[in-house]
C-alpha cells in the first residue's frame, strides 16, 4: 500500500473522531513514514511497519474511548452529522449542569459564611 492510499484509508477510519484530533493524528503518521522512506525504506515497507491499518485503527480509537466497530458500520452522512449533534448537545448539558454546580456550592459558600458571622 502506498502512502496516499494509507492516508486516505486512516482517514476513513478515524471519520467518527473530531476534525483536529484526525489532522493531528495523521500528520504524525505522515511524519513516521517521510522518516522511514528517508531512512532508506519504501513507501510499502515504512506502511507495512505499522501492521495492519484497521488493527492500528482501532487501537487509536480505544485511546480515544471509541469501539472500532463505530466508525466500521457506516456511520457517516447524516448519521455522523446527527451523532456530532447529539455530541455537541451532550457537551452543552454537562457545561449548564456543572455550570449551575458552580454556582450552588458558590452560594452554598456564601451562606455558610453569613450563617459563621452570625455565631
Amino acid at each position: 500500500m502506498d502512502k496516499n492510499t494509507f492516508i486516505r484509508e486512516l482517514k476513513q477510519a478515524l471519520s467518527v473522531l473530531e476534525e483536529g484530533e484526525q489532522s493531528d493524528i495523521i500528520g504524525e503518521y505522515e511524519q513516521h513514514i517521510d522518516m522511514k522512506v528517508k531512512n532508506g525504506l519504501t513507501e510499502e515497507e515504512a506502511i507495512a511497519d505499522f501492521g495492519d491499518l484497521k488493527k492500528l485503527a482501532a487501537e487509536i480509537l480505544a485511546a480515544y474511548h471509541v469501539r472500532a466497530d463505530y466508525a466500521a458500520d457506516g456511520n457517516t452522512g447524516d448519521e455522523k452529522a446527527e451523532n456530532d449533534g447529539l455530541r455537541r448537545k451532550a457537551a452543552g448539558l454537562f457545561s449548564a449542569a456543572f455550570f449551575g454546580l458552580t454556582l450552588r456550592m458558590k452560594k452554598a459558600g456564601r451562606e455558610g459564611k453569613e450563617e459563621c458571622s452570625h455565631a
